[in-house]
């Protein structure tokens, strides 16, 4: 038989890794704003962005600094808001379409339900516990 203390120990620690995650996962969204802000505003003033993203950051970036599930479109609109060149792609959907699908196979996005328009959307998974 374990010791009741042992368990109690077990459940304590698993509340506190819950907690954790929980302050973790709000911190990631905060930072997530504070990027599109700081890359808006750098635009605004005339300054060359520093962020240098990768379209597969900046995707979950986006879905990760919303509370909603985004379709591609919306990505895109999303991308496009804080001031992500999509220029050097002749078919930026396609292009962010299969990053969200490679996200969703790695494990960091997960499909939602689709949207009024019966287009599929998805969202940022929550860092695992």
């Amino acid at each position: 038989m374990v010791d009741p203390v042992y368990r109690q120990a077990l459940s304590h620690a698993r509340k506190q890794l819950y907690e954790l995650t929980k302050q973790s996962q709000k911190i990631a969204r905060e930072a997530a704003k504070l990027r599109q802000t700081i890359t808006t505003l750098e635009r605004m003033c005339g300054e060359t962005p520093t962020s240098s993203m990768k379209l597969s950051e900046a995707v979950l970036s986006v879905l990760t600094a919303t509370d909603k599930a985004l379709s591609v479109g919306g990505i895109k609109r999303a991308l496009e808001q804080i001031g992500y060149d999509l220029s050097k792609y002749s078919n930026p959907l396609a292009v962010i379409h299969t990053t969200v699908k490679r996200a969703v196979k790695k494990g960091d996005v997960s499909e939602g339900k689709p949207n009024e328009y019966g287009q599929m959307t998805y969202v940022c998974n929550d860092i695992p516990f």
